[in-house]
């Protein structure tokens, strides 16, 4: 050990690395008797110094010591142990960053672990973090470098926290509240199964560097780096989560350490977790997390909502910060846009359900599965890239290549997979819950059906950029469905229908219509239904009770390979109805005002949707009838006031409704 180099016993209580003052607290565990202990490498020059770890600086399988008399900003680590194979030295897992010795015979270009140089006292300043309403949010997925590495993303430093920075215009033309960000961390790698090597190159859901920012992600520091995006995308109103994904080894103190980590180091909103979580619900109840999003398939609630019975004032820990996040809706909708039977009877409720107390996320493509345009593409996997003889990736994607496997210039499969395309988009948009969709599938991006481009680390895993057709149609068409959504707070309840106007609007909050209005034939094997949504149930009307021009949206689907026809209901004098979107149209969204002729049904396309919206028109006073916004009848020249509450529905039938 040089001589101005101390180190003392620290006794710390947490593994990781603390910078104070008057010196540099290491503390990591071991759990053998080997000898063991911290090689310091000075960066400069790459002299190392050994500090060996006794029994004297352990607390059960936890070593500390406490060293001075050197300067972090000029110091690398890395801790070792002595067995019968040799000395071998690893990195820490609790490493915030990496940097690489500059010379030395034995260890010129050697990666060791930094040391972070700002103390925990100069975290970000915390603020308030109040938990949004999460069916007003859309979010969007995307990997940091995938997601502009294409030259075609116009971007000064591609593939990096700063490229996502440049693209903050592009993410709030789509409407965008918030971007989920796979993993940031540094990659550790090890062997997949078959005995193939892994290869991090691109992205990475096995053990990591938890606390350390991938450093491919940044040109020059990735923690600042990290930290200048993440405040970017706040200031433009965006909320930032992120994956984290824990195999078996991963503790569930170091799971909660690495959430805190990031919400405290980094101003992280949120969230996904994924793989072994080894107890959701000392997440969920952590103190410091309350306010944090938290996206889970399967949380426990009866366990989450425990009362403390030994501190009862403590109160019951609140759920409205998490949301329900499976596959089960994409799975669903998948099966049911390629006409599969048994798909109704739960697509049905799935569409327009809704929790009180957490939000669902609702997804038809994800990071771990086909594009949109792979999905309509292909029927089987395509991994072969991925040098594992296509066996990695998953085998059952739900998915239809309408005709034809992959490209094609058959004209009819192409129409059709736009077709199924727009219907997919235009359920995701339309469902209750909070929209999630990939990065790309708003540009009809394709990974040639590869599943899972882990190791693409080049254009098949990257978004394209191209501007093409379809690219713009589609990015249009997302854009037009995110406004629409926005725009009918009905498609964003945040509490349950009740499927009965308990208001007296005139109509219930919602309804199902099959051939017959009033009278949906749901089975296992339908293949069409038509939902009617009230919308005053949605907006002020509601919440005063008092009653406004009525405002209806009817949402009819057939997935049949032929045409098919559902029933209207009946509308009150004065209003129609206007064709709004078509997906058997090119164009998704019709321009200008479509009225329907025929009020009393509407027949649907082979496999397409339809959205239809009612319109108030003028219309002739006549005795014994009244507008639906009226609250006077006209009799025999004089006005009479009336009250809708008061009446009976066939009382409502005979003076409001159309003959």
């Amino acid at each position: 050990m040089q001589n101005n180099i101390t180190a003392v016993p620290a006794h710390a209580v947490f593994p990781g690395v603390t910078v104070l003052d008057g010196g540099v607290i290491f503390s990591v565990i071991f759990r053998n008797s080997s000898p063991r202990g911290i090689l310091l490498f000075r960066l400069s020059d790459g002299a190392c110094t050994e500090i060996p770890l006794t029994d004297e600086h352990r607390f059960g399988n936890l070593y500390s010591v406490r060293v001075t008399g050197i300067d972090p900003s000029l110091w690398g680590y890395l801790y070792y142990l002595d067995g019968p194979g040799g000395r071998k030295a690893f990195e820490d897992p609790y490493a915030r960053g990496f940097v690489t010795v500059n010379a030395a015979e034995d260890n010129a270009g050697r990666r060791v672990c930094r040391l972070f140089p700002v103390p925990d006292a100069e975290l970000p300043a915390f603020r308030t973090r109040p938990v949004p309403v999460w069916e007003d949010q859309l979010f969007y997925s995307l990997h940091v470098r995938g997601f502009t590495m294409d030259p075609a993303s116009g971007v000064s430093e591609p593939g990096t926290f700063r490229g996502v920075t440049e693209k903050i215009p592009y993410l709030l033309s789509l409407g965008v509240t918030g971007v989920l960000l796979q993993p940031l961390y540094e990659p550790r790698p090890g062997i997949r199964s078959y005995g193939v090597q892994e290869r991090p190159t691109y992205w990475w859901y096995g053990e990591s560097f938890y606390f350390a920012p991938r450093e491919i992600y940044a040109d020059g520091d990735p923690m600042k780096e990290l930290a200048a995006m993440v405040d970017a995308l706040h200031d433009a109103g965006l909320l930032v989560l992120m994956q984290v994904s824990f195999p078996m080894t991963v503790s569930s103190q170091t799971q909660t350490d690495v959430l805190r980590f990031y919400v405290t180091h980094y101003g992280i909103d949120g969230f996904r977790l994924i793989g072994h979580i080894a107890s959701p619900a000392a997440i969920v109840t952590d103190p410091l997390l309350a306010d944090t999003l938290l996206l889970y398939d399967g949380f426990p609630y009866d366990e989450i909502r425990r009362v403390d019975e030994e501190h009862p004032e403590r109160g019951i820990p609140q759920t409205d910060h998490l949301a329900e996040c499976g596959n089960e809706f994409s799975r669903l909708v998948r099966r049911m846009v390629k006409s599969d039977d048994y798909c109704f009877p739960a697509f049905s409720g799935m569409f327009t359900e809704t929790a009180a107390d957490h939000g669902r996320i609702r997804y038809i493509c994800d990071n771990d599965g086909f594009t949109l345009r792979d999905l309509v593409s292909y029927n089987e996997k395509h991994n072969d890239a991925n040098g594992e003889d296509n066996r990695d990736g998953e085998n059952e994607n739900y998915s239809w290549n309408c005709g034809a496997e992959g490209e094609t210039d058959d004209e009819e499969v192409l129409a059709l997979r736009r077709k199924q395309a727009r219907n997919f988009l235009t359920l995701l948009f339309l469902s209750q819950g909070t929209p999630l969709i990939h990065m790309g599938d708003e540009r009809w991006n394709t990974r040639g059906g590869n599943n899972n481009p882990y190791d693409q680390d080049n254009p098949t895993g990257w978004m394209n950029w191209e501007e093409t057709e379809m690219s713009r149609r589609t990015l249009e068409f997302v854009r037009r469905l995110s406004a629409f959504r926005r725009d009918h707070p009905v498609l964003r309840m945040q509490t349950p229908f009740r499927g009965t106007d308990y208001k007296s609007f005139g109509f219930p909050d919602l309804s199902l219509h099959g051939a017959e209005a009033w009278r949906p034939h749901i089975d296992n094997f339908s293949h069409t239904l038509g939902w009617l949504f009230c919308e005053a149930y949605a907006g002020e009307e509601e919440k005063s009770g008092r009653h406004a021009a009525l405002s209806l949206l009817y949402v009819g689907i057939n997935t049949y390979w032929k045409e098919e026809t559902l029933a209207l209901p009946r509308l009150p004098a004065g209003f129609v109805w206007d064709l709004v979107i078509d997906t058997a149209d090119e164009r998704g969204f019709l321009p200008g005002v479509n009225m329907l002729k025929d009020r009393s049904e509407i027949r649907l396309a082979p496999r397409s949707m339809v959205v239809l919206c009612t319109r108030e028109i003028p219309v002739r006073r006549e005795r014994g009838r009244a507008p639906w916004n009226d609250h006077r009848l006209y009799l025999g020249g004089r006005s009479v006031e009336i009250d809708r509450t008061q009446m009976s529905p066939r009382i409502k039938e005979k003076f409001f409704r159309l003959r």
